[in-house]
């Protein structure tokens, strides 16, 4: 089954163009997604510096390449420009246009809250799973009251029963965390356009105005969600797969549990991300209009309250009104060109009369 939106078959329609290119990117992309997993198997932590140094980037890049591949006849994949767009996400034009401090926040907030319902909810079956759950545990719990914690790790460490039901407790968990920050980066796609297109002097800003105009507008959020809906069962239905190939392969190391979860859950979703991809370019174009009136709606209101609360200095005001009007002409540039482009094929036409 496939979204049923104008956006999707433009989408597939731009994707049809070069498809032996899209598939290199999508290759491309993915071999990076793993490369940046893979420390998974030491330790989750190691996502803290992969994410925002590794996945971050070769996401920008790919979304920038799927765009040009989709809309630009003349846009070819070449290895040197592929490297450079990598390497233009640190810019400080691009450089967190996804938001991840943000995602990364609440994926945690989302695995903490997840932990208080799914472990005790997980204790409660385990029986079920593993006869000898209820004395592996019970043992535990009394060496937590009179030994130190040294003995409790290393009882725990030596009962493949308690490591497999916390490996499981701890993916469940994990999901909820991992899908908080897999939605909130991919909301944010759109934001590398945006961040292209409306060049201030404050780039950081610019997230804040988005998410406000993305918040405010339900066309944004109707089309979003019927034409992507797809990668997201796809990511799902990866992660509790991997998940149980990792239980099957090695039931009390919880390392490989994450790391084929989020590799599997990667993997599926590459069979749609194309499609996203080219979207959020597409989208753009007929969303840009309506963003940047919006975007330049929040920065004035913005302004006029700093001035009205005393709240900045009169150099930051200064530089607050610098950028709305830098904002204002921009937007008043773009409109013009795309005015120009309308009246072209007009003008083509009647030559060839």
């Amino acid at each position: 089954m496939t979204p049923k939106t104008s956006l999707f078959h433009t989408s597939f329609d731009g994707l049809k163009k070069k498809p032996g290119s899209v598939v290199l990117a999508t290759f491309s992309f993915w071999m990076l997604c793993i490369v940046a997993i893979v420390p998974c198997l030491i330790t989750p932590l190691l996502l803290f510096i992969t994410v925002p140094f590794l996945f971050a980037p070769a996401l920008y890049q790919y979304l920038v390449i799927l765009g040009g591949l989709s809309q630009d006849d003349s846009f070819g994949l070449e290895s040197k420009t592929s490297w450079a767009f990598f390497s233009r996400y640190f810019a400080p034009q691009f450089r967190g246009c996804f938001r991840f401090s943000m995602g990364l926040m609440k994926g945690l907030a989302a695995f903490w809250v997840a932990t208080i319902f799914v472990i005790p909810s997980f204790v409660s079956i385990a029986p079920s799973i593993w006869s000898d759950f209820n004395a592996e545990l019970e043992t535990m719990t009394n060496l937590m009251q009179t030994e130190n914690m040294g003995k409790v790790v290393a009882y725990l460490n030596g009962s493949s029963t308690l490591l497999s039901a916390l490996g499981i407790s701890t993916l469940l968990a994990f999901f909820f965390g991992f899908i908080f920050f897999f939605h909130n980066t991919l909301l944010y796609g759109m934001n590398v356009y945006s961040r292209s297109v409306f060049q201030l002097s404050m780039p950081g800003a610019m997230n804040l105005v988005y998410r406000d105009a993305i918040r405010g507008n339900r066309s944004f959020r109707k089309t979003y969600w019927q034409t992507f809906w797809p990668i997201y069962v796809l990511a799902t239905v990866g992660f509790f797969l991997g998940g149980y190939l990792g239980f099957v392969l090695a039931p009390s190391y919880a390392g490989l549990y994450l790391a084929l979860a989020l590799a599997l859950s990667l993997t599926f979703a590459m069979l749609y991300f194309p499609f996203y991809g080219a979207g959020v370019g597409l989208y753009f174009g007929t969303f840009r209009f309506d963003l940047g009136e919006k975007m330049h709606q929040k920065l004035e209101q913005s302004l006029n309250e700093l001035k009205r609360t005393h709240q900045a200095s009169e150099a930051e005001i200064a530089a607050m009104e610098e950028t709305v009007k830098q904002f204002g002409e921009a937007l008043k540039k773009k409109d013009a060109e795309e005015e120009k482009k309308e009246e072209s094929p007009s003008e083509n036409s009647e030559e060839k009369k």
